[in-house]
């Protein structure tokens, strides 16, 4: 068993999943991630705007439409549980250290 640190914004299922897409597609549209997700727009956008005041998204203006992507630094911090590729991970019932 691995013990990896789990950020607490992640802890979140959808915010995990909206990261773990964005680290996979490395770039991507609000329609583009709630697809991917399977979330509404309006709760993506939600959990979007969270992480990029937590600075762990970035979003840059192309043509008409906004393009979602981590930052250098949170994909650098969040590889090594990333690329385990769990779904989700699990907290330890004392709500401490996550177990993947």
């Amino acid at each position: 068993m691995t013990v990896v640190e789990v950020p607490e914004y992640l802890r979140d299922p959808t915010r995990y999943s909206i990261v773990r897409k964005l680290y996979e597609m490395g770039e991507a549209s609000l329609d583009d991630l709630a697809r991917a997700v399977g979330k509404h727009r309006s709760t993506v956008f939600r959990h979007l705007t969270y992480l990029m005041n937590l600075g762990v998204v970035s979003c840059r203006r192309v043509d008409h439409r906004n393009l979602y992507s981590l930052t250098p630094e949170a994909r650098e911090k969040l590889r090594s549980l990333l690329e385990l590729r769990e779904p989700v991970p699990q907290v330890s019932e004392s709500g401490g250290t996550p177990l993947l």
